[in-house]
């Protein structure tokens, strides 16, 4: 059989994030709306005309506010022990999401990201089927669907004196680096274990871009230190 439905796209649909603006801003342009049983199998497309674009053969024309404000959660204070900011390595992903009420891209699979006031926001990562296949039973127990990975580029965040966006070579001189991971178009690093926790920096052209903590227990190895760095880049 077959029926008519019919649902909203808001604005927020339309919307990327502006760093420099820190809101979601719509930017004027020619839309594709696509329908089909999967991306590779597409039953019918269109193209809607946003904010005044010129687009042949439109099937629609939108207006929109050029920005919408964020609910962004408040960043301040320091990373500190198992915790940056509200929420806290060991998490449930259920809290993490209570604990940043505002507006924020929920990852599908391991990681979701949270929009922090000042630019730069909060990503929390949960460990992925891949990565709890490689844990001990009491492992698996102890980290399944709980925050093991907390990143921020956020400047209003530290680890022991150090910013996003710092050098690598200043990175050196507030914390002890070990070897780096490289993976991807990253290198990660890590400082040596304590209480449970060990900062980490993801870095690319010698410059920090995120800094943030991540459970001890998951890096002993440098493979299995390696095999958690690698599901999240």
């Amino acid at each position: 059989q077959t029926t008519q439905v019919s649902f909203p796209i808001d604005v927020r649909a339309l919307s990327h994030w502006s760093t420099a603006a820190s809101a979601w801003q719509v930017a004027s342009g020619c839309y594709g709306i696509m329908i089909g049983r999967d991306e590779r199998d597409l039953v019918q497309q269109a193209t809607v005309a946003v904010n005044g674009a010129h687009c042949p053969g439109a099937v629609a024309s939108l207006t929109t506010p050029g920005s919408v404000t964020a609910r962004c959660q408040r960043a301040t204070g320091q990373i500190a022990g198992r915790r940056l900011g509200p929420v806290t390595l060991g998490m449930t992903r259920a809290r993490v999401r209570r604990s940043l009420r505002g507006l924020s891209r929920r990852g599908p699979r391991d990681l979701d990201f949270f929009c922090l006031t000042g630019g730069g926001g909060l990503r929390a990562g949960y460990p992925s089927t891949a990565l709890l296949r490689s844990l001990t039973r009491g492992q698996r127990r102890a980290v399944s669907g709980r925050a093991v990975l907390l990143l921020t580029a956020n400047q209003h965040y530290a680890l022991a004196g150090l910013r996003p966006g710092e050098s690598l070579a200043a990175a050196r001189r507030h914390l002890s680096l070990g070897r780096g991971y490289p993976i991807g178009r990253n290198i990660w690093y890590l400082t040596p274990a304590r209480g449970g926790w060990r900062g980490v920096l993801r870095v690319q052209h010698a410059r920090v871009q995120e800094l943030g903590i991540t459970e001890s227990r998951l890096t002993v190895t440098r493979s299995a230190a390696r095999r958690l760095l690698a599901s999240f880049t």
